[in-house]
């Protein structure tokens, strides 16, 4: 009597593992490109918050500047505040 084997055959095996294998390299790909994109634009942010960071430092106490990047600062003085009880 011949017994019946469940299983899968060599062939079956290598095709599935060369299914999955083009898989892999396509998922790779995308993968490094979204890599690379996301560090360019990671260090682009880095880059603008430096600036900001250096330029906020700059800045006297009790002056409103406009700071965005590529464009200079532009000081703008502030009243300061009477204390309590007093009327402007």
């Amino acid at each position: 009597m011949r017994q019946v084997v469940k299983g899968f055959t060599l062939l079956e095996l290598m095709v599935a593992i060369a299914v999955s294998s083009i898989l892999m390299l396509v998922a790779l790909g995308a993968f490094r490109s979204y890599h690379r994109m996301a560090m360019t634009l990671y260090s682009s942010y880095q880059r603008e918050s430096s600036f900001l960071i250096d330029k906020m430092h700059s800045v006297q106490p009790y002056q409103r500047t406009t700071l965005s990047v590529g464009d200079s600062l532009r000081p703008m003085t502030i009243k300061k505040r009477p204390p309590c009880g007093e009327r402007l």
